[in-house]
């Protein structure tokens, strides 16, 4: 076993990881907060008290991924004017977690996390195989890496200075001003919005999210498409100028979970249409006639064709579509669960839910367990502690994995000749239903 620690602006993961031909296998993980302004104490002691949670095996060399700038032979801390880490600077972190680690370690060996990223993917992942490849890290900051052959460059024709896309500008600025978590926040203006909510809202169809990470990440194109040869994106709405400007100008652009709107281009989709349809055919073979529906505004691909899916299975099943019986345009748990309690109050409440995201799926469950607990709920898009809700959940999930691998093979194919000439492809992956407690079919009497 191999102890690591992955070392990040506002946590720090440790985890015990076993080498095998297949790929790395993670037999233990722990994550702890981390508060990357505090005081150089602080900080030493939440990367050490994340590490203890490990049974690390005495004499052990821990592998140490942290972002820059930074010292990595000597392991001290280079860090100014990066917006985090700023007491770590002239810190001789490699003596800290020598003294503090369990083990005690036997050598404590430091790596750029964006470059520790990149090779996992070189040799594991989606880049498997290919001679050149880049790899970007977004969090507190921007953090890059360019392969060629397997091995790091940080100099040379389309990297940029030390390899570094955090020393890049955009319209005159810092790249971080523009596209990093703090940036990101600031754009978007409500405090305690983190970025993994913004995204959220804006794949359910918010204006102001997907305004926000749109300027954001199309930003981000427009730097890299200066250096790169293609890019992986996954559009948060319908404006896709930006991605258009770049593949006119020659990137090679491949689409994730959305398709390319204005521009052709490959793109992978997941099986929206025929998910929602077979989760919803699953509640009328459960004898359910009135089956609800909840989704996030109708403007929004995914959720315009999960609607499409759940009308096409009652349509199937010779059942009419209760117009009244559908809710859209929720974006958060909170707005789902009030519009399920709406439909659980009507004189003829759905005996059944469809809900085409999980957000929705969990206003819904809140509704439900709040009413008494008596109507059957499906949702689209798995989600951490669904098998903990105490209620049957039927789930129609997909593995979001394979989405971003195979994006990747399709751009790799490309940039490495093999497509040619070819149109646009299409892939779409499959869903699969995954049934939390036992399915619950409809009262009679």
């Amino acid at each position: 076993m191999i102890p690591v620690l992955d070392i990040g602006g506002t946590h720090v993961t440790a985890a015990l990881v076993e080498p095998a031909a297949g790929g790395p296998l993670v037999r233990a993980r722990r994550r702890h907060p981390l508060d990357a302004h505090g005081a150089a104490p602080e900080i030493l002691a939440a990367i050490t008290g994340c590490a203890a949670a490990l049974a690390a095996p005495p004499g052990a060399v821990w592998g140490v991924a942290v972002p820059g700038p930074f010292d990595y032979e000597r392991g001290v801390g280079r860090f100014a004017g990066v917006g985090k880490f700023d007491a770590l600077r002239g810190v001789d972190v490699g003596a800290a977690l020598r003294a503090g680690l369990p083990g005690p370690p036997g050598a404590v060996v430091f790596r750029n996390d964006a470059e520790c990223f990149l090779l996992g993917e070189w040799r594991s992942g989606a880049a498997r195989g290919m001679s050149r490849c880049v790899g970007i890290a977004l969090g507190t900051g921007v953090g890059s890496a360019f392969l060629g052959e397997g091995r790091v460059h940080r100099a040379g024709p389309g990297v940029p200075p030390e390899g570094r896309v955090d020393l890049l500008t955009l319209g005159g600025r810092p790249l971080e001003d523009s596209v990093s978590r703090r940036a990101i926040r600031a754009a978007y203006g409500e405090a305690g919005a983190d970025v993994h909510t913004i995204a959220e809202r804006a794949r359910a169809g918010q204006a102001r999210a997907r305004r926000v990470l749109d300027e954001a990440f199309g930003g981000l194109g427009t730097v890299l498409g200066r250096r790169v040869d293609g890019i992986v994106a996954v559009p948060a709405g319908a404006d896709q100028r930006h991605l258009a400007a770049a593949a006119a100008q020659g990137v090679l652009v491949v689409c994730a979970s959305r398709p390319p709107a204005g521009f052709e281009a490959d793109h992978v989709l997941v099986d929206d249409f025929g998910g929602a349809r077979d989760a919803t055919g699953r509640l009328i073979g459960l004898g359910h006639r009135r089956i609800g529906f909840l989704g996030p505004p109708a403007g929004v691909y995914t959720s315009t064709e999960r609607l499409r899916g759940y009308r096409a299975a009652l349509q199937a099943a010779g059942l009419p579509v209760a117009e009244h019986h559908l809710r859209q345009g929720q974006q958060e748990i909170g707005q789902a669960e009030r519009a399920a309690a709406e439909l659980l109050a009507l004189p003829d409440p759905p005996t059944a839910l469809f809900c085409s995201n999980n957000r929705n799926t969990i206003g819904a469950f809140r509704a439900v367990s709040a009413a008494g607990g008596e109507t059957a709920l499906a949702g689209f898009d798995d989600f951490e502690l669904a098998d903990a809700l105490g209620v049957p959940l039927l789930i129609q999930a997909y593995d979001s994995d394979e989405l971003g691998r195979e994006a990747g093979r399709l751009l790799l194919g490309r940039l490495a000749g093999g497509a040619g000439d070819q149109p646009a492809r299409r892939t779409v992956l499959p869903t699969r239903p995954v049934q939390y407690g036992v399915p619950r079919p409809v009262r009679t009497g």
